[in-house]
């Protein structure tokens, strides 16, 4: 059956969508929940119905964008960047690497877009940005810059994994130990029965 969506639905598609769905889901879920409506032609052509979906549209957006300002106001994240002389950096944060942090550390999708960088960040130290998530909600969130050295020494990341690898290695030595004692095991067994046949 065809249905419109009413709200957003998850695998089904967004507000105002025509999506086709089984019977089932359709009749016993999203229509009493008053997730859609049957998609009927007089419906689809109704002016008052196309303007009651864009309602619930932007009334979902604003909620959602509230949840986001809600979420990420006074939050923090911390970028990691190669520094030079002077603690200077090679090149500036950009709006995109505050993004993925956002997405990386706190779980939450902010377009790049909405993210205001006033002034290049070319240098180690704890910067507020302005972030312009829409309907009316603006926040600021805290951005600390470290050196990438410091956060991780590339040698002991390098020395853990070998020694992971070692230890992988000695497990797979010592079950096939055991695999092989248990086969020996096995045919000691067979030889004592083929042996007690005979004798009998």
């Amino acid at each position: 059956m065809k249905v419109v969506l009413l709200e957003e639905v998850a695998n089904v598609g967004s507000i105002g969508d025509v999506a086709e769905v089984s019977d089932g889901y359709g009749r016993n879920f999203l229509i009493p929940t008053g997730k859609a409506r049957l998609a009927e032609a007089s419906i689809l052509r109704d002016a008052g119905f196309r303007r009651s979906i864009e309602k619930h549209r932007i009334m979902q957006e604003r909620e959602q964008a509230e949840n986001l300002a809600h979420n990420l106001q006074g939050a923090t994240v911390k970028i990691a960047a190669r520094v030079g002389g002077q603690n200077r950096l090679h090149g500036q944060v950009t709006a995109q690497q505050v993004s993925l942090a956002i997405s990386e550390q706190l779980k939450m999708e902010l377009d790049r877009h909405k993210i205001e960088i006033d002034e290049p960040i070319r240098s180690l130290g704890s910067f507020r940005l302005p972030l312009r998530i829409g309907h009316g909600f603006d926040v600021s969130l805290n951005v600390e810059v470290v050196d990438v050295a410091e956060e991780e020494d590339p040698m002991v990341a390098e020395a853990q994994n070998d020694n992971d690898a070692v230890d992988g290695d000695l497990d797979v030595e010592v079950n096939e130990a055991e695999a092989l004692d248990a086969l020996r095991i096995e045919e000691n067994q067979v030889t004592e029965l083929e042996q007690e046949e005979l004798g009998t």
